[in-house]
């Protein structure tokens, strides 16, 4: 029988986020299994394997509906073509980056040549213009080499600002415990139709999902109204206050990886840092807000498999000493 890994082990082992491996299984990449004496999903020596193809795949900059397609039809000509229209996206980002290079170049060319000191005198370049420059691709299949360039190409963050309204907020965390349910999505889904009598996927863009760092288990959180009797075995809280948040679209992005930048952006962030408490509520130390747009549910109803997610971080004003 396999050795089975936890999925904090494996995330630690790996160098990814809880986060990422949870996204997999979210989009059917992946499947865990929870022994009945534990709390985590664990992984089998298949289930590993698989994310380590996935992670090659990732580097390689293979969008993930991609990698579904890879996996959903496993035919060599599937599988060629995914990396032929790869290396083609790839040509056509050379051409336009070198053509983007070669711009800059002549753009500071003039600046030496005119002796531009001042703003003002800027306008009279607008018609600089390069020529396409070819370049060399060398070919390498060192995993070194691999880990550099995706680490340069990865995506620039567009943070904003999101001061969110107080909203109440039932949450899978037991009433009289520090932690989430095991398993308790179904039961969760259950109890939020009973105390609101609507649907739990009914699109309102109000659904959350997230982690504590002060508390156990992967936490699922659905609006409420505020005078609803709260006769569930869940917690209710208050959920309110500021957040950074960063958009990304479930299906062709890879969501953890875009949480994992947003938290290393915070890290570094002079005059901002997690709030995971605030007076009178609570603020989980992430959350994601799965926001289908109106547009796409007027369009695809039910049956969209693509969608924005709002990612959300807490935070308050760095406390200086």
């Amino acid at each position: 029988m396999n050795e089975l890994i936890s999925i904090q082990s494996l995330a630690s082992e790996l160098g990814v986020s809880t986060r990422t491996l949870r996204h997999y299984e979210d989009v059917g990449l992946l499947t865990s299994v929870r022994p009945a004496d534990k709390q985590q999903r664990y992984y089998t020596d298949d289930a590993i394997a698989r994310i380590q193809q996935i992670r090659i795949l990732r580097k390689m900059e293979i969008p993930i509906k991609d990698i579904i397609s890879i996996y959903q039809n496993e035919e060599t000509t599937n599988i060629i073509a995914v990396f032929t229209q790869k290396i083609t996206s790839i040509d056509e980002n050379i051409a336009t980056l070198t053509e983007l290079r070669a711009i800059v170049e002549d753009f500071r060319q003039e600046l030496l040549a005119r002796g531009i000191t001042s703003a003002s005198d800027l306008p009279a370049l607008i018609d600089i213009a390069a020529e396409h420059k070819p370049v060399v691709v060398h070919d390498s299949n060192h995993m070194e080499r691999l880990e550099t360039v995706s680490e340069k190409r990865k995506r620039e963050l567009i943070i904003r600002y999101v001061d969110m309204r107080p909203m109440r907020v039932l949450s899978s965390y037991l009433k009289g415990t520090n932690r989430t349910k095991a398993c308790s999505e179904d039961e969760f889904i259950a109890e939020y139709t009973k105390l609101t009598g609507s649907d739990y996927r009914a699109y309102h863009g109000e659904i959350f999902e997230g982690a504590s760092s002060h508390r156990e288990g992967h936490v699922l959180t659905r609006k409420i109204p505020r005078d609803c009797v709260n006769d569930s075995p869940y917690e209710d809280y208050m959920l309110d206050g500021l957040f950074i948040a960063e958009t990304t679209i479930n299906g062709l992005e890879d969501v953890g990886e875009v949480w994992d930048a947003m938290k290393e952006w915070l890290s570094e962030c002079d005059y901002l840092e997690i709030d995971d408490i605030s007076a009178g509520g609570q603020r989980d130390s992430v959350y994601g807000c799965a926001a289908i747009t109106d547009e796409i549910h007027q369009l695809l109803g039910d049956v969209a498999d693509v969608y924005k997610w709002d990612l959300l971080i807490p935070v308050r004003r760095k406390q200086h000493d």
